[in-house]
């Protein structure tokens, strides 16, 4: 991840060798994972308080090198993600900058829609 050019740049593991194509990503890259099938990967994107006040996931196609989805209404302040054993969901841990709670965005990573977000520690 180049968070200062807000790129994401490929890499060959299996040759060791980088790809001369970058890809695109949103405000601020912090954190990238890749599926369990080696297929797609998350990129979790920052914010900026006065043009982007919540965080977003930006969705690569790991086999055309291509953006395929932006996903919105993360928390404000992401900060890590994980995606479950099986890849079906993905989890955003943010840290509220205004309140200081930890928020969890869950995602369904078949259609890429927030499910459901909600504080940590709760319940």
């Amino acid at each position: 991840v180049d968070a200062q050019n807000r790129l994401v740049v490929s890499f060959n593991i299996a040759a060791q060798t980088f790809n001369p194509s970058t890809i695109p990503v949103g405000l601020n890259p912090l954190r990238i994972v890749i599926s369990p099938n080696g297929q797609t990967a998350y990129v979790l994107n920052g914010i900026d308080p006065a043009t982007q006040p919540d965080g977003s996931v930006t969705v690569i196609n790991l086999a055309s090198n291509s953006v395929v989805d932006t996903i919105l209404g993360i928390a404000p302040g992401p900060q890590d993600l994980a995606l479950s054993p099986d890849g079906t969901r993905l989890y955003v841990l943010s840290d509220n900058p205004q309140t200081g709670d930890g928020i969890i965005s869950v995602i369904d990573t078949a259609t890429n829609a927030v499910l459901t977000t909600f504080l940590e520690g709760i319940g």
